[in-house]
């Protein structure tokens, strides 16, 4: 008898110690997630600093030649991009960058003194050489906006492409300002591909809540989180 209440009780402590193991386990924290490749250290996107913060420049010499496009929409899954013809480009500096693509995120991925809009668009330019350069413009709620009113008319309510006979003019999405803050940066998509010149126009741009909420049912939330500024300049003019 006492051998059989001597064996119960080692049962009841091996499962008691498994029990304690097993409280063990599960009160451990999380594991820090692995710290990200570096990649460089001009990734974008980021927080614009306060006007104070960002070095005045008057050297900097922006011309735009944006002409009427057909439409070209791609509803990729994750953002909603229209591919632009031939023959628009902006002038930067003496250097001639020509416009490739615009798309949007929802909400905005860069920060304006620690205000993020509901919208971003990005106008991708690439010169003669290679180099790119992308104009961001952000999006507050407020007045429809007629030009992204003709986009969303004909974009692909799922994922697709259309080629429409419509003409569209980037140049209807620019504010009259013409005013920007600049930096050095990277793509906010895979492979976050550095030496990107980054203008970001000053104006925020209206679009009617209904045309910001369509954009997020299109694309969801297709942003990168903000990266650091480490030792770059970023300039207002």
């Amino acid at each position: 008898m006492t051998s059989y209440f001597n064996f119960l009780a080692m049962k009841l402590y091996t499962l008691y110690t498994l029990f304690l193991l097993f409280l063990l386990g599960c009160s451990q924290p999380n594991k820090p997630e692995a710290p990200l490749d570096t990649l460089g250290h001009q990734q974008s996107p980021i927080n614009i600093p306060s006007d104070y913060q960002c070095k005045y420049a008057k050297k900097h010499l922006v011309d735009f030649h944006y002409r009427p496009s057909h439409e070209k929409i791609i509803n990729t899954g994750h953002t909603i991009k229209i591919e632009y013809e031939p023959g628009s480009d902006v002038i930067y500096d003496s250097t001639q960058f020509n416009l490739k693509q615009f798309h949007f995120h929802t909400p905005a991925e860069h920060h304006i003194q620690g205000i993020i809009y509901p919208m971003e668009m990005h106008l991708v330019h690439q010169s003669a050489e290679g180099n790119y350069l992308v104009i961001g413009l952000m999006f507050k709620e407020g007045r429809e906006n007629p030009t992204l009113a003709k986009i969303l008319r004909d974009t692909p309510r799922y994922q697709g492409r259309i080629n429409s006979d419509h003409l569209v003019n980037a140049a209807n999405l620019l504010p009259k300002s013409r005013h920007f803050y600049t930096y050095q940066g990277s793509f906010t998509t895979p492979p976050y591909t550095e030496g990107v010149r980054w203008l970001i126009l000053q104006e925020i741009i209206e679009a009617s809540a209904t045309q910001i909420h369509l954009f997020k049912q299109l694309e969801g939330e297709n942003i990168r989180a903000n990266q650091q500024l480490f030792d770059r300049i970023v300039e207002r003019f």
